[in-house]
C-alpha cells in the first residue's frame, strides 16, 4: 500500500491541477488582448502621472506577449515613444517608432495630440533612411547651457537697468523731474 499513495497522490494532483493548466493554456486571444489592453490603460496612466519608468515596464510586459494584433501592438509602441521621449531617451523612442511604422505604414501622428518631437520623428523615419544628425556648434564648455543661460541674465539685467534710468529713476510723483521745454514753431 506504501507504494500505491504515491501514484494516487500524484494522481489527484493532475486530476485538480489539469483543468486549470487546460484553461490557462487555452487563454483565447481576445483575453490576452483584454489583458494587455488594461495593462496598457495602466502604463498611460502612468505616463499622464510622470511615472515613465513603471509606464515602460508595464508596456514592456505587455508587448512582450505572443500573437497581440496590430491595434494592441501599435498602441503600445506609441504610448513607449512617448515615454521615452518624456525622459529624453531619443533613441530609444526611435527604435519604437520604426517598430510602429513596420506595424503600421501609414501612421499618421496627430499633430494636436501628439508632442513635436514625436510627429517629427514620425515623419523623418517615414520620410526615409535616418538623417545624420547635425553636429552643434562649439560655444565652449557651457555645461548645460549654463553660460547661455548667465547671458540671457545679464542681459536681462541690463536692459532692466536702462528701462530704470531712462524712466527717470525711482521718482514717483514727478517733482524731480523738469518740464520739458515747448517745441518750436514750424514754418516761417
Amino acid at each position: 500500500m506504501q507504494v500505491r499513495r504515491p501514484l494516487l497522490s500524484w494522481v489527484c494532483v493532475l486530476l485538480i491541477a489539469l483543468p486549470q493548466l487546460t484553461a490557462a493554456s487555452a487563454q483565447s486571444p481576445s483575453n490576452a488582448q483584454a489583458d494587455c489592453q488594461a495593462i496598457l490603460a495602466q502604463a498611460e496612466e502612468a505616463y499622464t502621472r510622470g511615472r515613465f519608468d513603471l509606464a515602460i515596464t508595464l508596456i514592456e510586459s505587455c508587448l512582450s506577449r505572443p500573437s497581440l494584433d496590430t491595434e494592441t501592438s501599435s498602441r503600445g509602441q506609441r504610448l513607449l515613444a512617448l515615454t521615452y521621449l518624456a525622459k529624453d531617451l531619443e533613441r530609444d523612442a526611435r527604435e519604437a517608432v520604426r517598430t510602429l511604422l513596420r506595424l503600421v505604414p501609414d501612421y499618421q501622428p496627430d499633430p494636436v495630440q501628439d508632442p513635436p518631437p514625436f510627429v517629427r520623428i514620425v515623419e523623418e523615419l517615414r520620410g526615409g533612411p535616418e538623417p545624420e544628425p547635425t553636429p552643434e556648434p562649439d560655444h565652449g564648455d557651457t555645461g548645460s547651457g549654463w553660460f547661455r543661460k548667465v547671458l540671457y541674465g545679464a542681459g536681462a539685467a541690463a536692459v532692466a537697468v536702462l528701462v530704470y534710468v531712462v524712466a527717470g529713476g525711482d521718482s514717483d510723483d514727478g517733482a524731480d523731474c523738469e518740464e520739458l521745454p515747448a517745441p518750436p514753431p514750424i514754418g516761417p
